[in-house]
């Protein structure tokens, strides 16, 4: 018989992932789950393993980058890399491509 994992506790998110990513569009709001006081990579771990996001672009969210940005709350996530932020239950969480423009 295996040994069980423990899992941590999460807590309840809003997940909205809008763009293009790996050269598809994606437009995605859904309620998700963080580890307690997790990180964006921790939501991101999570919402792959559910199934709420498919391998190509949990990767790509992963590996952020060059015009992916992150708003917590309404408020850019400037902490990079990801795993710096914390999340707490109710927060909502935006990916989506920065654009510059002139």
């Amino acid at each position: 018989m295996g040994r069980k994992k423990n899992l941590p506790a999460t807590v309840p998110v809003e997940l909205k992932i809008i763009g293009f990513f790996g050269g598809s569009y994606v437009h995605l709001i859904t309620p998700a789950d963080a580890p307690e006081g997790g990180t964006l990579t921790g939501l991101l771990h999570l919402s792959f393993l559910s199934g709420r996001i498919e391998k190509g672009l949990y990767r790509a969210l992963k590996r952020g980058g060059r015009g992916i940005a992150v708003m917590v709350n309404g408020e850019p996530a400037r902490d990079r890399p990801f795993r710096r932020l914390r999340l707490h239950q109710g927060d909502s969480v935006l990916f989506y491509n920065a654009v510059a423009g002139g």
